[in-house]
């Protein structure tokens, strides 16, 4: 199930993004690093205004050789983004899928 953000996470989530924060894990001891969301330009009544977007999807490509990982390749999914610009209390929910090859 989603996760409701209260207005001082999603403020930190803001900051996170503003610092170009990102994240790392491992996959079978292979480091995986990538930005938790992005930064736009938006034009609302003739002004710019920061719009702050979180990457909630992530597609993972997989190569193995018998039972090890030998590569991963990953990207988050452009069309699934949360946007966190207003103070709201937004519901986030985190996916990703894996394809092996």
């Amino acid at each position: 199930p989603p996760y409701k953000l209260d207005k001082d996470q999603v403020k930190a989530f803001q900051q996170a993004i503003d610092e170009d924060y990102y994240f790392e894990f491992f996959c079978d001891d292979l480091p995986l690093w990538g930005f938790i969301g992005e930064k736009e330009v938006r034009t609302v009544d003739g002004k710019n205004k920061t719009a702050y977007m979180m990457f909630t999807h992530y597609t993972f490509l997989l190569a193995y050789n018998q039972d090890k990982v030998i590569e991963v390749v990953w990207d988050h999914d452009p069309s699934q983004r949360l946007d966190l610009t207003s103070s709201a209390t937004p519901e986030l929910a985190l996916t990703y899928s894996v394809q092996w090859r």
